[in-house]
């Protein structure tokens, strides 16, 4: 066994530390260090500060495989939001050809969504627009 006392074992390594932190080269204040940094994944990043419930929007998707914007984008109400963190998503609606509802749920931090945007913002007084589903269109 060792006839020195831990601490002396202690203060001896972090002596040895020290002389290789100073032996290694350091840069100069002059040098700059380039750094190239890899785009993330999840590309768009959404809040809900932007748009909330009872807006008009469009939502533009793309294929995060291929890398192509879709053709045509989603344009409705937004009915809902749900979830919380990364899980959020939200759902809209709009009237499709025959007067067919459809919606679509969008997870807010997809790579899929290319852009949303507010075509027009309303105030309601819910949270969420389900009696938008009862409700018929004008004739």
């Amino acid at each position: 066994m060792d006839d020195q006392p831990k601490s002396d074992q202690k203060s001896e390594e972090n002596d040895k530390i020290e002389e290789v932190v100073e032996a290694a080269p350091q840069p100069k204040a002059e040098e700059t260090v380039s750094v190239e940094l890899a785009a993330p994944k999840a590309v768009p990043v959404k809040s809900t500060d932007v748009f909330k419930v009872g807006d008009l929007v469009k939502v533009t998707t793309r294929d995060p495989k291929e890398n192509k914007v879709h053709a045509t984008p989603f344009e409705g109400i937004v009915i809902s939001f749900r979830g919380t963190g990364d899980n959020k998503t939200f759902t809209v609606r709009r009237i499709g050809a025959m007067k067919v509802a459809i919606e679509r749920i969008f997870p807010l931090k997809s790579p899929a969504i290319e852009n949303i945007k507010v075509i027009k913002s309303n105030s309601v007084s819910q949270a969420k627009l389900y009696y938008l589903r009862k409700k018929t269109t004008k004739k």
